[in-house]
């Protein structure tokens, strides 16, 4: 099912939901064929399908936003900005509470989860997570093994055969 989304209902949408730098047509404020929505409220609506809520109400707005923190500490921000010290880069945002009111009317088509099955979701990554990072370090393990190994039969055969002493 494709992702549908409806900004309508953002109170200032004008202000938060469009990146006004590239829109060509600044009188509407609207969206032109590149879809230059913002990138927080691109990372808003993806984020409704991440965390089972598709909608940002005063009522839940808090809510979305406790879940995107379990999010993002799980699986790392998914919003960037330009680095203020460095503007060749790009640095890591997180998505913060006033940034979830400030698009409070953002619906989306996505399905609802309950708090008990995000949580189960969450923990269930979080364990795949841990078994993944388990897995890799027992592999790195046995290739530092395997790399001893070879490295002690190269030693003992460029060693020298002792020498017998000859009985006199």
């Amino acid at each position: 099912m494709p992702l549908d989304w409806d900004i309508s209902k953002v109170k200032d949408r004008t202000a938060y939901c469009y990146d006004i730098s590239k829109v060509k047509d600044r009188t509407t404020y609207c969206y032109d064929a590149e879809m230059n929505i913002h990138p927080l409220t691109k990372a808003l609506i993806y984020m409704t399908e991440f965390i089972g809520i598709p909608r940002i109400t005063e009522e839940n707005h808090y809510e979305f936003f406790q879940r995107c923190r379990v999010y993002e500490r799980l699986n790392g921000v998914r919003l960037w900005q330009q680095d203020p010290t460095d503007p060749d880069k790009q640095a890591e945002r997180w998505i913060s509470l006033q940034d979830i009111r400030s698009h409070i009317g953002l619906r989306t088509n996505v399905r609802s989860l309950s708090d008990a099955k995000f949580k189960a979701e969450a923990w269930k990554d979080l364990m795949a997570e841990i078994l993944t990072d388990q897995r890799t370090e027992i592999t790195l393990l046995a290739e530092i093994c395997t790399d001893q190994r070879t490295e002690a039969t190269l030693c003992s055969a460029s060693k020298p055969a002792a020498e017998t002493p000859v009985d006199q």
